[in-house]
């Protein structure tokens, strides 16, 4: 748990958005009409409440609990259909990872519910789509997926490649030639460019900085074989604006797409291009969120009858407002209300005239409360005494990696001494494993 109120805070949210945690939705023809009834606009939204036990120190469970809160408080929630997640897919899985990799991942416990759970989600909204119970959907889930290989370990934050699986799926199962994968978040999806490098059915377009993590998306690698031309990098330097950024696509993109003539739509919506995003430098808004949906929304209508689901990768804590994750909220909220409704909001308040607090934003921000904090002062480690017992300490950099491990003979003394291991300034993440329930739980610490 983040902090002491964790638990009640997200057994709360879970009981509000239950009628998202689709585990068992029903998909009788009465139910298939129920939800009709409920969102006439046909906009779905896949969540449940079991991704939050995926823990991550970078990636945070908390980020959805902020969508959650958005939704609710708008009253966007109440318009959205809850989307019927499809059962056993690890058989769909298999279209794109190794069984070496699947188990692997399969054994983790809470990441392998939560990593199974994500693909069933989109995999339900690509159904519902095209059986034409919803117009598009967005996907709420976690952990994210366009840098997972089949290395049998974590690449990026990313265990199963969500989006390639949901692109077989479309083709092999439901008989759709020709996809389009658009990928707006920061990083560059190189997992979703490995595995359609060299197939002309699949057209991958990634916007991204080429010199962050992972350190692929040369603009020179546009496919091979039978694949040469549909693959389109696209760099886009820091500070890339909303503007800028549709540019890139009305000169990169459009074109292509022109050609393609896709029969399906499927959005990586990394949220981590917005302004002030601890991992990225683009200067995109929540009002940016809205352009580029509706541009990709256009190009659906155009060629595939609307077929569109976004499902969510990055997005993280804002820089320079303390650990919160008011930003991701408001582009999701933008772009989830774009999809429903086909407009584009005004500019949502958290980026208005230059904010940078959450007091514009609704009031259930503000009632959370920090995460326990760790502190790294002039080389010692401190450890809080609510923490309790810990069998295992770890130091992470932002980008997961760790850093330094403390040896468990160490852990006796509080603060603990780590002047010798030279950790450079900076942010990091401290993994404490307390041992129970064999959860590692993150504490964010700042030198």
């Amino acid at each position: 748990m983040y902090d002491s109120n964790y638990q009640s805070r997200r057994n709360f949210l879970s009981n509000m958005v239950k009628a998202y945690a689709a585990a068992s939705v029903g998909t009788s023809a009465a139910a298939v009409a129920a939800r009709k009834a409920v969102s006439p606009t046909g906009t779905g939204y896949a969540y449940h409440a079991d991704c939050l036990k995926h823990v991550h120190g970078t990636e945070q469970a908390e980020r959805m609990l902020y969508i959650q809160d958005e939704l609710a408080g708008t009253g966007l929630a109440q318009e959205l259909t809850e989307v019927a997640f499809l059962d056993d897919p690890l058989t769909h899985v298999e279209r794109v990872h190794t069984a070496d990799h699947i188990d692997s991942i399969d054994a983790l416990a809470n990441t392998g519910l939560a990593s199974k759970l994500a693909v069933s989600g989109i995999l339900g909204a690509i159904k519902m789509v095209s059986d034409g119970d919803i117009r598009n959907a967005f996907c709420a889930i976690r952990p994210p997926g366009h840098h997972a290989h089949n290395s049998g370990y974590e690449e990026g934050f990313c265990f199963y490649s969500n989006i390639a699986v949901a692109a077989r799926y479309a083709q092999d199962v439901l008989g759709y030639e020709k996809i389009l994968i658009i990928d707006w978040d920061y990083h560059h999806g190189n997992g979703t460019q490995d595995v359609f490098y060299d197939d002309p059915s699949v057209l991958f377009s990634s916007t991204h900085d080429f010199y962050a993590y992972p350190g692929t998306g040369d603009e020179l690698l546009t496919g091979e074989g039978a694949g040469e031309g549909y693959n389109i990098n696209i760099h886009c330097e820091c500070a890339t604006t909303n503007d800028e950024m549709l540019q890139k696509w009305d000169e990169r993109l459009l074109p292509k797409v022109e050609q393609f003539e896709p029969d399906f739509v499927l959005i990586s919506s990394g949220f981590d291009s917005k302004r002030n995003d601890l991992l990225g430098c683009f200067d995109v808004t929540a009002k940016g969120f809205s352009l580029l949906t509706k541009k990709a929304m256009e190009i659906a209508d155009t060629y595939c009858d609307g077929r569109l689901v976004s499902m969510l990768e990055g997005g993280y804590a804002d820089r320079n407002t303390g650990n919160t994750f008011c930003g991701i909220a408001a582009c999701a909220r933008h772009h989830i209300q774009t999809l429903l409704t086909g407009d584009v909001p005004d500019e949502h308040p958290y980026y208005g005239a230059g904010n940078m607090a959450c007091d514009a934003t609704p009031a259930s921000y503000r009632q959370r409360s920090a995460p326990a904090q760790i502190t790294i002062k002039n080389g010692l480690l401190y450890l809080p005494e609510s923490m309790g017992k810990a069998m295992s300490v770890s130091v992470n950099n932002v980008l997961g990696k760790t850093v330094y491990r403390v040896a468990p003979s160490r852990l006796r003394a509080n603060p603990v001494d780590l002047r010798n291991n030279r950790l450079a300034s900076g942010r990091y993440f401290v993994h404490v494993d307390t041992g129970r329930k064999a959860e590692t739980l993150p504490y964010l610490a700042v030198r």
